[in-house]
């Protein structure tokens, strides 16, 4: 079953269902372990089939291609529940790789997601690690339409602070450039026009290197904290 492990690895933890109890934080660890662990039960007929149903019991359906979701989920979900023969389960497997999953949608996002998780709290105007970490993951897994993908990532924008040092003065600036952006992103139609969208925003909306400076500085407080070794007011 090496397409089954092949497919599972590719399968990155952005497409697994969130839920406020198992955050994008979470989710990192459990489909890390997850996929390590298949490596053994995919040895067996048996084992295999029930990694697929387990992929497909923890993916969030919006990750998968509408059209196939309409047409063909619930006539594949029912032969796998029946699979008796290696050979049907082959063709389940080469199914879902080919006409199920959205693989535009899925690398867009575990790229947005590798993005957001560089943003420091200290940049930002709410620093919850629910809104970090489950509202807007789970706002990008739902989106179903490139447009509405990039309505969420407009929200990150407007999250920073546009005194940040880490907003690239130019962004809002520049005549015409974030405008223009904006009307782009309400109006895509796909997810490569997405991906583009996407790009801009990452060259022009910030300065990464300021990003990772505060990041460094925001994790430095955090160690203090916790160590119970904040630098105490000065006698002189």
């Amino acid at each position: 079953h090496k397409r089954l492990k092949n497919l599972t690895l590719k399968i990155g933890f952005g497409f697994i269902a969130l839920t406020p109890e198992h955050t994008s934080h979470h989710t990192r660890t459990e489909w890390g372990e997850f996929r390590q662990n298949m490596r053994k039960e995919c040895s067996s007929f048996e084992g295999a089939s029930s990694v697929l149903k387990q992929i497909m019991a923890r993916m969030n359906a919006r990750c998968l291609e509408p059209a196939w979701v309409a047409s063909r989920r619930e006539a594949w979900k029912a032969k796998l529940a029946n699979v008796e023969h290696p050979k049907d389960l082959k063709e389940l497997i080469k199914e879902l790789d080919n006409d199920g999953i959205n693989w535009d949608k899925h690398d867009l996002l575990h790229t947005v997601l590798d993005a957001v998780d560089m943003i420091p709290y200290s940049q930002v105007k709410d620093r919850s690690n629910l809104t970090w970490e489950f509202t807007l993951p789970k706002k990008l897994q739902d989106a179903s339409t490139s447009d509405a993908f990039l309505l969420v990532l407009m929200q990150v924008d407007d999250l920073i602070y546009d005194s940040s040092l880490m907003r690239d003065p130019k962004w809002k600036a520049a005549k015409g450039r974030y405008a223009k952006w904006v009307e782009q992103c309400k109006d895509s139609k796909t997810w490569i026009k997405a991906k583009s969208l996407f790009t801009t925003w990452e060259e022009h909306a910030i300065d990464w290197r300021e990003a990772k400076i505060a990041m460094q500085l925001d994790n430095m407080e955090e160690d203090e904290a916790r160590c119970g070794k904040k630098a105490s007011p000065s006698n002189s």
